[in-house]
């Protein structure tokens, strides 16, 4: 497993745990929602990396998408 696909995993995890615990308190709302745009953004670059191309060193959800759809890996309908 790639190292960005590890972390990924280790965010989304982190995500999950801060989901249960938003009854407890809504705090945990924004902890949960960063670590899932992080593990989206972790994921995508390691989709981009496993396809041999380099990923946006930036945090743009978006132009990793764009990698993918101008290589032709990813088709949004």
């Amino acid at each position: 497993m790639s190292k960005l696909l590890a972390r990924a995993k280790v965010k989304r995890e982190n995500a999950k745990n801060s989901y249960n615990k938003m009854s407890e308190d809504d705090a945990y709302r924004d902890d949960c929602c960063y670590n899932l745009q992080q593990a989206i953004e972790m994921t995508l670059k390691a989709i981009v990396e496993l396809h041999g191309e380099q990923y946006a060193e930036n945090h743009d959800v978006r132009a990793n998408l764009n990698i993918l759809i101008r290589q032709e890996l990813l088709q949004i309908i």
